[in-house]
């Protein structure tokens, strides 16, 4: 268990989802890093409340403009919790990744 509880990326979920529980907005604005690629759109805000640690995220919780925007970038349509850089609110970054 304390294996789980040291890894960065359970970590940074937790700390991603301690960042969104005063947020009541039904979108939010992410920054997504992957593959050296940087991609920023909209998501429904309860799909992150409720991700998990290397559990996919639907790009249905998404607008069609930016799920199609996210695989035209990214040539997929996978989104982890991991890939998620920043977390931006009201056009302040409410989450940065590592910090």
């Amino acid at each position: 268990m304390s294996d789980i509880l040291n890894n960065p990326d359970f970590q940074h979920v937790r700390n991603m989802k301690k960042a969104l529980n005063n947020i009541e907005a039904k979108t939010i604005t992410i920054k997504v890093i992957k593959d050296n690629k940087e991609w920023i759109g909209k998501i429904i805000n309860a799909a992150l409340k409720i991700c998990k640690t290397y559990e996919w995220i639907s790009l249905y919780h998404m607008s069609k403009k930016d799920r199609d925007s996210f695989k035209q970038i990214f040539k997929n349509d996978v989104l982890y919790p991991e890939d998620i850089e920043e977390i931006i609110f009201r056009n302040k970054i409410i989450y940065k990744k590592g910090e």
